[in-house]
């Protein structure tokens, strides 16, 4: 007896993207986690007087740089559910752009002062 084939229904794919971004999250942290990051290396990057770019691989180490890019990218997700904004491809590459900018200096506690700045305003 043949199946017939039913195509899944993505008139809304932002729950496949927060998926594709979930899991993007995992492997970050998972591959820090599997490198045996130093917790002093993960202070070291939090605190390390950065200018524009900082290597946070230099800083702490490979695996510290992989947590501190998985948090930033935790951070933003969180802060994409929260506002309640649409989910679309646009947030998919913010995303991913503020993920790798993780490994380049940006850090949860330089990015503090623009979030509430920008939520002050």
């Amino acid at each position: 007896m043949r199946r017939k084939f039913t195509a899944y229904d993505i008139s809304d794919p932002s729950e496949t993207i927060l998926r594709m971004i979930f899991i993007t999250l995992v492997l970050l942290a998972g591959t820090g986690l599997l490198l045996k990051p130093d917790m002093i290396g993960l202070v070291n990057i939090f605190t390390a007087e950065c200018g524009l770019i900082t290597d946070t691989i230099m800083t702490g180490g490979l695996g510290a740089s992989f947590l501190n890019s998985a948090i930033v990218l935790l951070l933003c997700m969180i802060l994409v559910k929260l506002s309640g904004a649409k989910v679309s491809g646009n947030t998919l590459a913010c995303l991913y752009m503020t993920a790798g900018f993780g490994f380049f200096g940006i850090t949860p506690l330089n990015m503090i002062p623009v979030i509430l700045g920008t939520y002050l305003y």
